[in-house]
């Protein structure tokens, strides 16, 4: 089952400066964790099934996720 998720709303372009540009990236890690950034990779539940080659190769995407480096 796909869950949408909405998108995190753009940050305001009044604030600007340090407090624009640090909004703005904690924007873009929780779109990214969240799975709501349209670049991110789409994660699926595994079947009770589930080999562990599959197991590692989820576990390595949601890893990069979080460390943000897609390698």
């Amino acid at each position: 089952m796909t869950v949408l998720k909405q998108q995190i709303p753009t940050v305001m372009t009044t604030v600007g400066g340090a407090t624009g540009d640090a909004l703005k990236a904690i924007k873009q890690n929780i779109e990214l964790i969240t799975g709501v950034n349209p670049g991110a990779p789409v994660l699926t539940q595994l079947p009770s099934t589930a080999t562990l080659a599959q197991v590692i190769t989820t576990l390595n995407t949601v890893i990069q996720r979080l460390n943000q480096q897609g390698q």
